[in-house]
């Protein structure tokens, strides 16, 4: 069954996108509005490379990160994780989750889960939350 999601465009939870052409994305789904939110993009060294801060309206919403870093520079090609801070009117925390969506390129069955490879990112079957042709 994994082996039909090659070739698939899936939507999978995850922190990790691909920066590729300038480009990474994530998807947000914000359970309330968030008056206060700061979005930090981090290396796959756990650097932080960018930081955003504004408000998130509630509902799911795209984010894009066009690469550029907080010194002015752009970030190479590759793995980016992203973490969400967010807290409404009243400082309450709100739980932001983020998804990744791509084509799958490949599958490793070399573990006890079947493993999707999407434009570089790892993803275990589990985690794949919808998909389209």
């Amino acid at each position: 069954t994994a082996a039909s999601f090659v070739g698939m465009r899936v939507q999978a939870t995850g922190e990790t996108a691909q920066l590729v052409d300038g480009k990474a994305e994530w998807t947000l789904d914000v359970p309330r509005a968030a008056t206060r939110a700061v979005v930090e993009i981090r290396d796959q060294n756990g650097n932080v490379v960018a930081t955003n801060s504004g408000s998130l309206d509630a509902g799911r919403q795209i984010f894009t990160w066009d690469g550029m870093t907080s010194t002015g520079l752009f970030a190479p090609p590759g793995p980016y994780t992203m973490r969400v801070t967010a807290f409404d009117g009243t400082g309450a925390q709100v739980p932001v989750s983020t998804e990744i969506d791509g084509v799958v390129d490949s599958l490793d069955l070399s573990g006890i889960e079947p493993v999707l490879v999407i434009g570089g990112n790892r993803v275990p079957l589990t985690q794949i939350k919808g998909a389209t042709r």
